[in-house]
């Protein structure tokens, strides 16, 4: 057998093998944990403030002041009684022009745009001014037909971004914020006081982690965000209690119990600093969310989020700290992508 065909059939064999695992060490689940944390600190921050319905306004007023700048004086001076050339018009559109959608749309712009001129025109310090004094009259012409396209485009951006500030959208927004609860907690709206531990494992309880632990389908009891990290992170009676920190103080051992989860959790989010300070977006959010998945290994068609040991996820060094999703498929996206993750979770006392 050359040596080539050795390498070949060694590779063959290792690539077929299942995952060979021994006893959880301590600080082997310490980039999953990280990973999570990271997830849970985002979904646990508040979400930017909504765009302003005037945040628009102002922006089209300084396009409308320079381009009226720019204007010869028969248009800046359009704006007063023809009887009172010292009064400006009305506030609202002249009779003429009543049916025109331009002079709808744009009236009280122009207006504004020619009482600010007036009030500044002999002031050399105004970025207007300025920049009206360096241009020719046929630059000042191809400019103004520039900033009146300029202007419809930012009238078009202004009314989507109202529309995005109305009740109705309002609804989509409630609407992913429940589902980032749902993620979290299990439930529509984040407790306000103590968590429920039949929404975070689906139910209360268990002798057995390794039934808590199991993430597989609609059975599934560890659904939650909350959940995963708990039976990747929390310090189980039989098995390793620095599984994702060096502790300062030792965590409260979970062994399953009724309720044990929710004090467990009060302890870990102290670590994970939860609620979280972070800028909530969308490509923050798919970032996070990128790092926790890649951190799945996958055995055959079963994936492990931490520890494995034997495969069971039975909270303990020999049987697994981890959460065990059967019938798991690798995503292409995350084949041979596990990144470490730079900061560890923090630790606290």
């Amino acid at each position: 057998m050359t040596g080539a065909t050795g390498a070949i059939l060694t590779l063959t064999i290792l690539l077929n093998l299942k995952l060979i695992r021994g006893a959880v060490e301590d600080g082997e689940n310490r980039a999953v944990g990280a990973a999570l944390c990271s997830l849970a600190q985002l979904l646990t921050s508040q979400p930017p403030p909504a765009p302003s319905a005037t945040a628009g306004d102002s922006a089209i007023s300084s396009v409308h002041l320079l381009n009226m700048t720019l204007s010869d004086k028969a248009w800046q001076t359009s704006f007063r009684q023809k009887d009172n050339p010292d009064t400006w018009i009305e506030d609202k559109v002249p009779s003429a022009f009543e049916n025109d959608e331009r002079w709808k749309t744009n009236f009280k712009h122009w207006l504004q745009a020619a009482k600010d001129y007036e009030a500044a025109k002999e002031k050399n310090d105004t970025p207007e001014n300025k920049i009206a004094k360096q241009l020719s009259p046929n630059l000042r012409k191809l400019y103004r037909a520039k900033l009146s396209a300029l202007i419809e485009r930012m009238r078009t951006l202004d009314t989507k971004l109202k529309a995005v500030a109305e009740t109705g959208n309002s609804e989509y927004a409630k609407e992913v914020q429940a589902n980032l609860n749902r993620a979290v907690y299990g439930e529509i709206t984040a407790p306000s006081g103590p968590l429920a531990e039949d929404k975070i494992f689906s139910q209360r309880g268990a002798s057995n982690i390794a039934t808590l632990c199991d993430g597989t389908g609609t059975n599934a009891k560890a659904k939650t965000l909350i959940a995963t990290i708990i039976c990747t992170c929390a310090s189980v009676a039989a098995g390793s209690e620095k599984a994702c920190w060096e502790a300062k103080t030792a965590l409260t051992q979970w062994d399953g119990a009724s309720d044990g989860s929710i004090t467990t959790w009060n302890a870990l989010k102290r670590r994970c600093h939860i609620p979280g300070k972070a800028k909530l977006t969308s490509s923050a959010l798919q970032s996070a969310l990128n790092a926790a998945l890649a951190q799945i290994e996958y055995d055959g068609n079963v994936g492990y989020l931490g520890a494995a040991g034997n495969g069971n996820c039975a909270g303990t060094t020999a049987g697994g700290i981890c959460v065990k999703f059967t019938g798991a498929k690798e995503p292409r996206a995350f084949n041979h992508t596990k990144q470490p993750v730079d900061s560890s979770p923090h630790e606290g006392n």
